[in-house]
């Protein structure tokens, strides 16, 4: 189960009436009362604001709100809270400008009558990490006594095409197992359709423990029609493992993918408070995943596209935080670390809504919009940009010729990148020449439909790039032949890929921060870089 290391968590409540819950909060929480005259002061490291922001110790910490809460009568204070993290009375009358403020920042209404309740749900659906587990496709077992046809798309799929039978028969199982902690709330999510004929497919789950004896606790059925949403798992007081198989009946095609296994927020989000999934229902019910936050809710919105990322979860959300700005962040944890943003028509118009609809929740215009990302990211950046008309694109090591990175793992970069043939196949069907060619026209198909005009490019990139070697001269001439004006900002490093990412990096935070103090406004940034920046 993947997830770092959790720091204490503070929960702090700003003057009103005490609700006592240092006794019932878990480890992972400290409870934190701050009077009403003592809740700002930059030398008390136990006020959590500064000349009425907030510090930078506080940006996890979980804010209560009850009656009497100087957070009440002053918007400033409001607004420089964390979104999603903030409790507050679900009694009070709040005044109307507080109600928006709340809304905005994902603040959830609860009653505060029964303290020990409040500490359940603090513990329950706001832990720090990110924490998931994928069940890669690598370890799909095919059932010896399935002889029927079967048929595997590289790491991407198995296909299943028979009569199955009018029992249902056992046809796959996963090597490895689910991982339950102890007390935590998981939930289930398998990558499978039936693309034709009439078959019913479920899943068995066999709940074991993790104690040397190995006894099955239960087993839990559910049907592919169940699991079209995240299944909870039940809640065990001891480490236990999940077994997956999968059962069909009827006759037709199925194929499967991955399963995921994450902690669940309850209705707080996917991984995250505010996470959420954009299914593809056109391919196994594979999903991308969108974190927003509103920052201090002021131009413009920054939206991250995640780089390769094998554990499940979204990367970068602290150094997007950090720029202050409403941000949002994009994953992808299609096949093993990511597809490149691309799916079905209905996906893309799903993602390209998401952003459009935060714009508009916070009244900016795509003028008011940067798209950016890092290698992977660099390719959902530059493709959406052609549909959203963004005031910028910020990117480093770009990839845009996904079929020339997969023909480049032949003999450029063999073994470097496979997860690059099975993009090859999935998109095309192919892993040929033909393949490579229609799988880069994709991007360029794309691409040559966007008017950069007003657009500035901020391009970092590798200048012995053995991914995708033409890529920022490619894009630098088509750019200058379609949009003679156009503002293109430029740096190559030399190097292959991957062999200075902090480089790479810092160039990149570096035009992010000059665009928002430039063209937005903002602070004039410091620019240190962080460190891991694109961690969780």
């Amino acid at each position: 189960m993947a997830g770092g290391a959790q720091k204490m968590i503070d929960v702090v409540q700003v003057g009103g009436l005490k609700v006592p819950l240092a006794s019932h909060l878990s480890p992972d929480f400290e409870y934190q009362y701050v009077a009403n005259d003592h809740y700002d002061d930059a030398t008390d490291k136990q006020a959590p604001f500064a000349n009425q922001l907030l510090k930078q110790t506080y940006q996890t910490a979980i804010f209560l709100v009850s009656a009497g809460s100087a957070l009440l009568t002053d918007l400033a204070l409001v607004q420089n809270l964390p979104a999603y993290q903030i409790l507050y009375d679900q009694n009070l009358t709040l005044p109307a400008a507080i109600a928006a403020l709340f809304e905005q920042k994902g603040a959830q209404p609860i009653s505060l009558r029964d303290p020990a309740a409040v500490a359940k749900l603090i513990n329950q659906d706001y832990f720090g990490s990110q924490m998931g587990q994928k069940l890669l496709f690598d370890d799909l077992i095919i059932e010896p006594t399935f002889l029927e046809d079967v048929h595997q798309m590289g790491h991407n799929r198995l296909t299943f095409a028979a009569s199955f039978g009018q029992q249902s028969r056992q046809i796959a199982s996963w090597e490895s197992f689910g991982t339950l902690p102890a007390d935590w709330q998981l939930t289930f999510l398998p990558e499978a359709t039936v693309t034709s004929g009439d078959v019913e497919v479920s899943f068995k789950l066999y709940m074991i423990s993790y104690d040397g004896r190995n006894t099955i606790k239960a087993v839990i059925t559910k049907t592919l029609a169940e699991l079209q949403v995240p299944f909870a798992l039940p809640v065990y007081n001891e480490l236990t493992l999940c077994k997956v198989t999968v059962w069909a009946r009827g006759a037709g095609v199925i194929r499967l993918g991955n399963c995921h296994f994450r902690r669940s927020r309850h209705d707080r989000g996917e991984l995250m408070a505010g996470g959420q999934r954009l299914v593809d229902r056109q391919n196994m019910g594979s999903e991308l995943l969108v974190y927003f936050n509103p920052g201090d809710l002021k131009p413009p919105l920054n939206v991250y596209f995640s780089g390769y990322r094998e554990a499940e979860g979204f990367e970068a959300i602290f150094m997007m935080r950090n720029l202050s700005s409403p941000f949002m962040v994009i994953g992808d944890p299609r096949i093993s670390g990511g597809a490149f943003y691309m799916g079905s028509q209905q996906l893309e118009d799903d993602l390209v809504r998401a952003i459009q609809e935060r714009l508009d929740q916070l009244h900016f215009n795509n003028d008011q919009l940067i798209l950016s990302g890092l290698s992977m990211g660099t390719y959902g950046a530059l493709y959406y940009a052609a549909r959203l008309k963004p005031h910028a694109v910020v990117v480093g090591k770009p990839l845009v010729n996904l079929g020339t990175v997969a023909k480049n793992e032949r003999i450029k970069r063999p073994g470097g990148f496979p997860t690059s043939l099975d993009i090859l196949l999935w998109q095309t069907g192919r892993a040929d020449s033909l393949g490579v060619d229609e799988l880069n026209l994709r991007f360029w198909r794309q691409f040559g439909q966007g008017n950069f005009e007003n657009t500035t490019f901020a391009i970092t990139y590798m200048k012995e790039d053995d991914y995708d070697g033409e890529a920022f001269q490619v894009l630098f001439r088509t750019l200058r032949q379609r949009f003679p004006n156009v503002k293109v900002l430029y740096k190559g490093l030399t190097g292959r890929h991957n062999d200075d990412t902090n480089g790479i990096v810092k160039w990149f935070l570096a035009q992010y921060n000059n665009l928002l103090w430039t063209d937005f406004n903002r602070p004039r940034p410091r620019l240190k870089m962080p460190e891991n920046p694109t961690s969780e």
